[in-house]
């Protein structure tokens, strides 16, 4: 999705005077084919005095009276297209009423070129944006006359006015599915048309406002908002608030960083860590050391005899923890009865011992 600043500007004149190249490149044909729309453009031109402006009048008379027809689903084309489409099949969409037309005015070598843009829109239910989307693309004419320079030229006007004074959903409103071709098929089309405007009106609504909200949220919005929320109104406030948030914003970090590298302990090894709090107040070398396994300590505990640890306790905080460790509770829920039964046991001979 593009967004675009658009600049409009009164009309003026474009080339008002025509280089030999550009010329040159404007006035190119096939080298061969379409004999009938060269044919049927030099008939014209010649009835219309070869006057530009009255031969591109001419030309729309004759589309007029051989009744196209507008469709976005044209048959297929012969080899000569151009011959094909203005003489046999008489339904296409833009390309083929603007490339013909282009065709016609160059074999009478008048300049003329295709351009291709996009023509309509639609104003957005909130009033406020224009939406231009890919079946608003549309194929027009320029034709370079002598004193005015290029010239926009829309054949499909001729044809199907309500495509470019009102655009492409105005167009598919009055015409229904007879835009879609013929028949059974044309008609399921069309539904399946109207059901995909629906979903892509409500599609382009919140692209919009993730465009413009989150997207485009840039700093003189987010200074805005500042202002807006906290009534900042000073530099020396919004530096105070931004030093603010940074802190906060630190901190927060920090506490993460600290929340997730933290220790987790098992439930067995809780009890263990009030035994070794107790301990070490009397004895700091009684204390659990870092890289001491439970076991081993339960047992320098029991060895030692100090400060009158029930030796028969200390066995039984063992026996304990083992099954909750290493035994056959060791993969078990902690959360079962079972595991909760011996983890209650656990500490309440740590307990007797404190």
């Amino acid at each position: 999705q593009l967004r675009y600043e658009v600049l409009r500007y009164a009309p003026m004149q474009i080339d008002p005077i025509l280089d030999e190249v550009s010329r040159a490149a404007n006035l190119t044909l096939p080298s061969a084919g379409n004999l009938q729309t060269q044919s049927l453009a030099k008939q014209l031109f010649a009835q219309s005095g070869s006057d530009p402006e009255r031969y591109i009048q001419a030309i729309q008379r004759w589309i007029n009276q051989t009744e196209f027809r507008y469709t976005l689903s044209p048959p297929p084309l012969d080899e000569d297209r151009i011959d094909s489409f203005l003489f046999e099949t008489k339904a296409g969409f833009c390309e083929h009423y603007s490339s013909s037309f282009t065709f016609m005015m160059r074999a009478v070598g008048i300049p003329a070129r295709v351009v291709a843009g996009y023509q309509g829109g639609e104003m957005s239910r909130g009033g406020n944006v224009w939406e231009v989307r890919q079946m608003d693309a549309h194929a027009w004419s320029e034709v370079w006359l002598e004193g005015q320079g290029w010239v926009r030229v829309d054949p499909t006007a001729f044809v199907a006015p309500e495509r470019v004074e009102q655009g492409m959903d105005a167009l598919t409103q009055s015409r229904g599915a007879s835009l879609f071709g013929e028949g059974a098929a044309a008609q399921v089309s069309y539904q399946q048309y109207q059901m995909l405007q629906a979903l892509r009106r409500l599609s382009d609504q919140a692209s919009y406002y993730w465009q413009k909200d989150v997207v485009g949220y840039d700093q003189d919005k987010q200074a805005g908002s500042l202002l807006k929320w906290f009534n900042i109104r000073s530099i020396s406030e919004q530096i105070a608030w931004l030093a603010a948030s940074a802190i906060t914003v630190i901190s927060l970090l920090v506490f993460m960083i600290w929340y997730r590298r933290r220790k987790q302990w098992h439930p067995a090894d809780r009890p263990l860590i009030k035994l070794s709090s107790k301990v070490a107040k009397n004895d700091r070398a009684l204390s659990r050391h870092d890289n001491e396994g439970a076991l081993a300590w339960l047992k320098r505990l029991e060895n030692s005899q100090a400060h009158g640890l029930n030796g028969e306790g200390l066995q039984e905080v063992s026996r304990h923890y083992r099954q909750l460790r290493y035994g056959r509770l060791s993969d078990a829920d902690t959360q079962s009865p079972e595991y909760q039964q011996v983890l209650k046991e656990l500490k309440r001979s740590v307990s007797q011992l404190l």
